[in-house]
């Protein structure tokens, strides 16, 4: 079985694909075992191949946290949901063999919470489909162990600082601004004092020195 990887991508994009849903409980799982409840998906995935169609068959099994048991067709290992993506790795105008999908979704699956495989080409499926069903259950009980492991794991416990060792919060006091009032200097006025020349007198001085100059000089000299 092949398709054109354009008309695949044409075919998810408008819903022309048949879908099945088949559902159990945890408690029907683990009572009747899950080869049991795979088997009406491997028929309805059957029907679809025999009739050339592609396909999605659910098995979900309820629970608080539902896991889904998935078997898709597909031209690579990616979902419909991601169909668009297939030009990433394949030419839009390739005629590609058509493949069957194993998907599981769980969040305790992995960090993405979901795993898809790559069972079987749909012809090799066809072909031998007793030994494909039973790789499909094999690899759906190691999932579901896997995924109860995960679930039922207790979670760490978060690690308690020691008193010592706790981040003291500090509260950082705001000092109080001082306001400081600035106190006018008096400006000090110094008086001048106003000096009184005594000019009299030394006019008086002078007066009588020259008096006694000019009465030097206009005396009679002694007769010898």
């Amino acid at each position: 079985m092949e398709i054109n990887v354009t008309a695949f991508q044409e075919a998810i994009e408008n819903g022309n694909y048949q879908t099945t849903q088949f559902t159990a409980t945890p408690e029907q799982v683990a009572q009747d075992g899950v080869e049991k409840d795979l088997q009406p998906a491997f028929a309805a995935l059957d029907a679809a191949l025999d009739q050339g169609i592609l396909a999605q068959v659910d098995l979900v099994i309820e629970s608080a946290e539902p896991t889904t048991v998935r078997l898709e067709t597909g031209v690579i290992n990616l979902p419909f949901a991601d169909s668009r993506k297939v030009n990433n790795f394949l030419d839009e105008d390739a005629t590609v063999p058509l493949r069957v999908n194993l998907i599981v979704i769980s969040p305790y699956v992995n960090q993405s919470g979901l795993r898809i495989d790559i069972v079987a080409e749909a012809d090799a499926y066809v072909q031998n489909r007793a030994a494909n069903q039973a790789a499909v259950i094999a690899e759906v009980q190691e999932k579901l162990a896997l995924i109860e492991a995960e679930r039922t794991a207790p979670k760490p416990e978060a690690l308690e600082v020691p008193a010592a060792r706790a981040k003291a919060t500090t509260t950082r006091k705001t000092a109080a601004k001082k306001t400081t009032t600035r106190k006018a200097t008096a400006k000090k006025t110094t008086a001048k004092k106003t000096t009184t020349r005594k000019s009299a007198a030394k006019t008086t001085a002078a007066k009588k020195a020259a008096t006694k100059t000019v009465s030097a000089k206009t005396a009679p000299k002694p007769k010898q």
